[in-house]
């Protein structure tokens, strides 16, 4: 029996952009589907013919945007006008079972309306936009935490069928895990790793004060991430800013560094910490949003990004914690810490999906 087919559409970048969380996400779903054949969509920056390849042995479709038409009718003229007619042309050729929307669900209705056929469709929410839109024809919609499905529902009033899934593993870390579980030696000074960028919900600037009260020379902190050179009181001393990186070089960063900081005043999952527990770094965090859902005192250093005591606190615990008399607390931590990740294999979370996308189908609109 033919498996049913579904296409992921990401409207915001390449698949291949290694450095971006939703990217990752979608392709650790396509490479483990199960009972479905999973196809991508996306659309790269750059204006360019439609391309297909393979990703990660995934068919990938490149569409573009209509930009002429949407600077004149939507930028000068604010008509709303649809502007991405190759995606319906991309969609009707390849005639999906499914349509999986990962972002700019205002556009839902509007590619649906456009199709010669009625695909079901599942809209993934990955964030918490202020005013959140739930499209008409949506017929499943996902989370990837209890938090964001609070807030979307609170928000919305949406009465439609939902399903929680937690955001996999990428595949990249998956890699890295399998190579090498030998214990990593730890730097002297210690090195904290940041990844929050120049994002004030992040909780970078927080940090940073919180840094500035340790002893000079106990630790060095690495801020990495879009606009993190914009942060509070830079530059200071043992501070490094390092900026945006891609998927890999950041991976390498973070199994070079010691504690990994995401004290976050909102998080819809916190995926940073998800890859620091992973690769066997102290995760210090905060309980904001999904965070709460996978971390606790058992696997993490926990902070009030709210309180500067509880930063400072928490920076103490965590340089405490490598040292070689606390090596068994510590080595507790991360075990606990590698037992969580079970929950967040591609394999299982895929199953979860797809179990998702057959009530869709089910409840699919006429």
């Amino acid at each position: 029996m033919t498996r049913p087919t579904v296409l992921h559409i990401h409207f915001w970048a390449d698949i291949r952009n290694t450095a971006g969380s939703v990217e990752k996400v979608i392709t650790a779903f396509a490479a483990h589907g199960q009972r479905y054949r999973h196809m991508i969509a996306c659309c790269p920056g750059e204006m360019d013919a439609p391309d297909e390849f393979k990703h990660e042995g995934v068919d990938v479709f490149t569409f573009y945007e209509n930009r002429l038409k949407n600077r004149l009718l939507n930028k000068m003229f604010r008509l709303g006008a649809f502007t991405y007619p190759a995606l319906i042309d991309l969609i009707n050729r390849v005639r999906p079972h499914l349509l999986h929307f990962h972002n700019r669900q205002e556009l839902v209705d509007a590619v649906i309306k456009r199709l010669d056929y009625r695909p079901a469709t599942a809209v993934h929410y990955h964030r918490h936009f202020a005013n959140p839109l739930i499209p008409s024809t949506a017929d499943v919609l996902i989370f990837v935490s209890q938090r964001t499905c609070d807030y979307i529902t609170d928000k919305t009033h949406t009465k439609k069928s939902w399903a929680i899934v937690y955001n996999p593993l990428s595949l990249e870390v998956l890699r890295l895990t399998s190579l090498d579980k030998s214990e990593l030696p730890i730097n002297s000074p210690p090195v904290i790793l940041f990844g929050g960028g120049g994002n004030p919900l992040k909780g970078g600037n927080e940090l940073i004060a919180a840094f500035s009260q340790l002893p000079s020379g106990c630790a060095h902190l690495v801020l990495a991430g879009n606009g993190a050179e914009r942060l509070d009181g830079l530059p200071k001393p043992n501070i490094d800013v390092i900026g945006k990186l891609s998927a890999s070089t950041f991976f390498e960063r973070m199994r070079r560094s010691d504690i990994v900081a995401m004290p976050s005043f909102d998080e819809p999952f916190g995926l940073i910490a998800q890859e620091a527990m992973a690769l066997r770094r102290i995760p210090l965090v905060s309980q904001a949003g999904g965070l709460s859902e996978f971390t606790d005192r058992d696997c993490a250093v926990i902070v009030d990004p709210t309180d500067p005591a509880s930063l400072r606190q928490g920076l103490e615990r965590a340089l405490e914690l490598l040292k070689p008399e606390q090596a068994h607390e510590r080595n507790r931590l991360l075990a606990n810490a590698q037992s969580r990740l079970a929950l967040f294999h591609p394999k299982i979370v895929t199953a979860k999906l797809e179990s998702a996308y057959d009530r869709a189908l089910v409840a699919k609109q006429p």
